[in-house]
Parts: C-alpha cells; sequence; structure tokens
C-alpha cells in the first residue's frame, strides 16, 4: 500500500439532513472570518459544535478551492495554528487553507482507540475513536465539503489524546487524511498500544 500521508510527532507547540443551518456566530477578526456551526451526529447520538475560519481570500476568490485543517479540541486552539501557517505562508511553504475545529464532548471517549487498563490513567475510559472516525468521515467531512469550497487535501491535527486519535486515523483509514499532525501524543495510553501498533503499520507500508 503506498502511504500518502505524512506524520508529525512533536512537544511543542445543529445540523440535520446534511445541511448547515444559520451559524450562530459569526464575526470578522482582522483577517479571517470565522462561523460556528452546530451538527446533529446520528453516528455519535449527541450535538457537536465545530468553528469554520475561512483565509483571507476566501471571499475575493470566488473560484479557488481549499485544502482544510481539521483541528481538534476546539476554537481556542485556532490562533496557534493560524500563526503557524501564517509564519510558513510568509516563506511560501504553505497554502492558504480552512481551519475545521471540532469542539469537544468527551475527549477521552472519542480519541483513543482502546480502553485503558494502565492504573496510572483513566481505568476504563476510551474505546470510541472508531465511531468518531465514522463521523468525520461520513458527516463532518461530506458537510464541510458541501458547504465550503474545499480542495481533496485534508489534515486531521491534534495534541496528547487529539495526537492520539491523528496517529489512530492515520492506520484505521489512512486514505481520509492526507497528512496526520500529531502533537505530544499520549502514547502511554493503555500500556502503549497505539506505539505498537503504529511501528506496525510503518512497517507494513515501507514494505508494501
Amino acid at each position: 500500500m503506498r502511504l500518502l500521508t505524512a506524520v508529525f510527532i512533536c512537544s511543542l507547540f445543529i445540523v440535520s439532513n446534511n445541511t448547515l443551518a444559520e451559524p450562530d456566530l459569526k464575526k470578522q477578526t482582522i483577517s479571517y472570518t470565522q462561523q460556528t456551526h452546530t451538527i446533529n451526529s446520528v453516528i455519535l447520538n449527541e450535538l457537536r459544535t465545530f468553528v469554520v475560519q475561512l483565509p483571507k481570500s476566501y471571499q475575493a476568490n470566488s473560484n479557488k478551492v481549499y485544502p482544510v485543517i481539521y483541528r481538534l479540541d476546539g476554537a481556542g486552539n485556532i490562533p496557534l495554528a493560524s500563526a503557524v501557517i501564517e509564519r510558513l505562508q510568509n516563506d511560501n511553504r504553505a497554502p492558504e487553507v480552512i481551519l475545521v475545529a471540532v469542539e469537544s464532548t468527551n475527549r477521552l471517549r472519542d480519541f483513543y482507540p482502546t480502553v485503558n487498563k494502565e492504573p496510572q490513567g483513566p481505568v476504563g475510559e476510551g474505546g470510541g475513536a472508531a465511531k468518531f472516525l465514522a463521523f468525520f468521515e461520513q458527516e463532518l467531512i461530506p458537510l464541510v465539503n458541501k458547504n465550503y469550497r474545499t480542495h481533496d487535501y485534508k489534515v486531521i491535527s491534534g495534541a496528547s489524546a487529539g495526537g492520539v486519535f491523528a496517529l489512530y486515523a492515520l492506520q484505521a483509514n489512512p486514505e481520509l487524511f492526507q497528512a496526520h499532525i500529531a502533537y505530544s501524543p499520549a502514547v502511554w495510553w493503555n500500556y502503549g498500544a497505539l506505539v505498537k501498533s503504529t511501528k506496525s503499520f510503518i512497517a507494513k507500508t515501507k514494505r508494501a
């Protein structure tokens, strides 16, 4: 299998019927427009909020499409993500992107693929990553693609538990995202289960 994704591990740094309702928040920042939406997820059986930040040129270039970065743990991470992206853009190393920040409700449940048995952590938590990934594939991404001018190139980005989910997505559905960014992923979870699976996945990919 050809590996089409990139992994970066570092220690820094109510909608229904598949249509978006009017944003319940729309504000113009200095250069960006942000829109907040809520989706009624059938897969997760709950309401989920996500914030979309549009590129500076989005309104002016009506025919342009943009890569999408899906950032876990909500809009509080948008300022840092924007600052990093702008720095890369200033060096001509990154394009303009659409940022989609997904707010968390139960991050331990959603981000970890296995239930934790490690006594030093919250025993019995986790195990919902497969369902959360299905939410992305079947509900969130199609909805964003339908309502915004998106490129096929998609990135999943998360820190700590979110970093674990990014690595899980790489293994469980490697074609869904074209890049996976894991900031200081909490790979100790469940006796390092994800470390073992990631090593195995990379080894198999290299041999393919």
